[in-house]
């Protein structure tokens, strides 16, 4: 679809603003004349970073995520402060979450994680060559966060599997693995077969 096919915003209310985000409900013209209803979730953006030391392990954390009403394995991420570079806001949320800085930073992907709900942006970066800093904070923005180190190799695995439920988590240790020499879908293949 060509931009001058794309819906007219005719009106757009705002019956929900919270912290963090918003809810929009906006009035759009089609480009074939319909006029139809569409709500949509207004999110600051994301960096997010898998961090992967000498031992070619993954620094994860655990943490609650209220939405889903259940505790999540997933790389360091967070919201970007106002003004603040993506590539800032991926070193920040390392240290923060994980007590580690890193001397190398790779963008690996930025992405819509739902573009059908949210405006959201994420940027993934791939962080090596870490070093600690520091501890990490003991509480993130939903609660406690507990450092949890995987193997890389065991992590892909994960993501590939299915035990990895967050899909930001599983975009970026699939990504990274690639990107360090791991096949993400050896689990899948039997023996003999390619």
């Amino acid at each position: 679809m060509s931009d001058d096919r794309l819906p007219r915003t005719i009106l757009s209310e705002v019956p929900w603003s919270g912290r963090i985000m918003s809810v929009h409900v906006d009035r759009l013209e089609l480009p074939n004349g319909a006029v139809v209803e569409r709500e949509a979730v207004r999110h600051p953006k994301v960096s997010a970073v898998v961090a992967i030391d000498a031992d070619r392990c993954i620094l994860m954390v655990r943490e609650y995520r209220h939405p889903a009403g259940r505790t999540f394995l997933q790389i360091p991420s967070g919201l970007r402060e106002p003004g603040e570079e993506a590539e800032d806001c991926a070193r920040r949320e390392l240290m923060e979450e994980t007590g580690f800085a890193c001397q190398r930073l790779e963008r690996l992907i930025g992405l819509f994680p739902s573009p059908g709900v949210s405006d959201e942006w994420l940027d993934v970066f791939l962080a090596t060559d870490l070093h600690r800093v520091g501890s990490p904070l003991p509480e993130g923005e939903q609660g406690v966060l507990e450092l949890v180190v995987v193997p890389l190799e065991e992590a892909v695995s994960m993501a590939a599997s299915g035990r990895l439920l967050d899909a930001k988590t599983v975009i970026a240790v699939l990504l990274a693995g690639c990107r360090m020499g791991v096949d993400p879908c050896r689990p899948f293949r039997l023996e003999g077969r390619d």
